[in-house]
């Protein structure tokens, strides 16, 4: 019982972007550590990501201290979500200088053009691949141009629909 407090008041921590808190946890309860790849958090989520899509830096780099490991993702029926799947760009470069994995999804997002050509050379159905929450990388790409390149290569726009079949 007193295990599961513990790790509630870590998620707060964590949740609220406490780094104080957070780390506070983690030197009193050395167990944090040993199983800070959990997933504790909402949608059956690890500390990294959940941290991740808060965008809190100093979080993220606690977490990874502690021995977070940047290949987590949640477990998310639809497609779990990892530590480049979220709105921080800046924070998405940071971790991929870190040695974050990335998913043809996020070379989508972050506009990596080379990355995501070499992906679709390797693997031409990758252009349909669903990732979190089941969306193909159309769903993350906002560059003209990275939509552009998705669509000539055979990304299906009805696949942006609720329900259709791709």
């Amino acid at each position: 019982m007193q295990e599961q407090k513990v790790i509630e008041q870590f998620k707060q921590a964590v949740m609220n972007n406490d780094t104080a808190a957070a780390s506070q946890c983690l030197n009193t309860h050395p167990f944090l550590a040993k199983h800070i790849n959990e997933p504790w958090f909402a949608f059956e989520t690890p500390a990294i990501v959940a941290a991740a899509a808060s965008g809190n830096r100093e979080i993220v780099d606690l977490l990874l201290k502690n021995g977070a490991d940047l290949h987590a993702k949640s477990s998310w029926w639809a497609g779990g979500f990892g530590v480049l799947h979220h709105d921080h760009h800046e924070l998405s470069r940071y971790l991929i200088k870190r040695g974050a994995p990335v998913d043809i999804h996020a070379a989508a997002a972050l506009g990596m053009m080379e990355t995501l050509q070499e992906m679709v050379e390797k693997n031409p159905a990758a252009v349909s691949q669903r990732g979190p929450d089941g969306q193909v990388p159309l769903h993350f790409a906002t560059d003209q141009e990275i939509i552009d390149f998705l669509l000539a290569h055979g990304a299906c726009p009805t696949s942006l629909v609720p329900g259709s079949a791709s």
